[in-house]
């Protein structure tokens, strides 16, 4: 609760603070390309954009934990996304898809694979020729994934969204879950700072329907080396509001250093992502994962001006 206060209040000085040393643009939404994050959306692209991305974790036991765990959990979790920008680069809509893989943490045997939730969202953004870029959307979780309470499915769930906790609802069950969320992202030179507060309130189906209410926040932080690679470092946390029966399993972060290949059409990004204090699986003390990401970009209208104008000058295709 207390990280969240104070991402809250440093991104609301970003917005208020002016971008010294930053380059005029004539067009607010052409802004200088910075390293896309890991996770969070790129606010302002032009192209569609689908990003496959792969990770590779284990969660590990307590000392007091059953026999099962004397090894830890491996756990692979595959993700897709594709976003649409629908008009001029301002607003986009998108869709994402979570399953995981993996064996039983409590009492090992044969990997399973666990489909999870489908999200469907849209969002809009404002860019200004300081760079610094704000907006928000509502995203919408629909329950997808099927699997029987306290079975081994639901337990290779909950250790898949312990090794990515700020993805949990991808693997609720039963839970139909409204996603509203607000961006800011500040570009400066080479740098680029990105902040994402959202609100998950889910209605969950059962004996007795109920809702839960979670907080989810994510900063990112970027480098631009060269004019090929990005280097970034993202954090996150998940605080459960309401839902969540102990005050001591209310809070869970993650941090995530990441290293991004920037080429014209194809952008893969590489990561490793470690768990802060407890992981989100109960009798678990820790969660180590690496991800990685590849972002193909594509836009079917705007490039194909870009290579006639330069077939027209005789410019070698980029």
């Amino acid at each position: 609760m207390r990280l969240r206060a104070v991402l809250a209040a440093w991104a609301s000085l970003v917005v208020a603070a002016p971008a010294y040393g930053a380059t005029p643009f004539e067009d607010p939404y052409d802004l200088p390309e910075a390293p896309r994050p890991p996770t969070l959306p790129e606010l302002t692209h032009r192209d569609i954009e689908a990003t496959f991305e792969s990770t590779v974790g284990a969660v590990y036991p307590k000392a007091e934990a059953g026999p099962g765990w004397t090894k830890g959990a491996a756990e692979f979790v595959q993700r897709l996304n594709v976003e649409v920008p629908v008009s001029a680069r301002r607003w986009f809509v998108g869709t994402t898809y979570e399953s995981t893989l993996g064996a039983d943490p409590a009492r090992g045997g044969a990997a399973k694979l666990v489909g999870g939730n489908l999200e469907a969202y849209g969002r809009t953004v404002w860019a200004t020729r300081t760079g610094l870029a704000f907006g928000g959307g509502l995203g919408l979780m629909i329950p997808v994934a099927r699997f029987d309470q306290e079975s081994p499915a639901a337990r290779v769930a909950a250790a898949g969204a312990a090794v990515r906790p700020w993805d949990f609802q991808f693997f609720e069950r039963d839970a139909l879950t409204a996603r509203p969320f607000i961006d800011v992202r500040l570009l400066d030179g080479r740098f680029v700072v990105q902040f994402r507060e959202g609100l998950d309130w889910s209605f969950v189906r059962g004996s007795a329907t109920r809702s839960s209410l979670s907080a989810i926040t994510a900063l990112y932080v970027g480098y631009k080396v060269g004019n090929l690679f990005g280097l970034g470092l993202e954090a996150f946390e998940l605080y459960f509001i309401e839902g969540q029966a102990q005050d001591n399993a209310r809070a869970f972060f993650a941090i995530s250093p990441s290293l991004r290949l920037m080429t014209p059409l194809v952008q893969p990004a590489f990561s490793f992502v470690s768990t802060v204090a407890e992981p989100l699986y109960p009798q678990s003390q820790n969660a180590i994962a690496v991800r990685l990401a590849i972002t193909v970009l594509w836009d079917p209208t705007t490039r194909k001006i870009e290579l006639d104008e330069r077939s027209e000058r005789g410019a070698p295709a980029p």
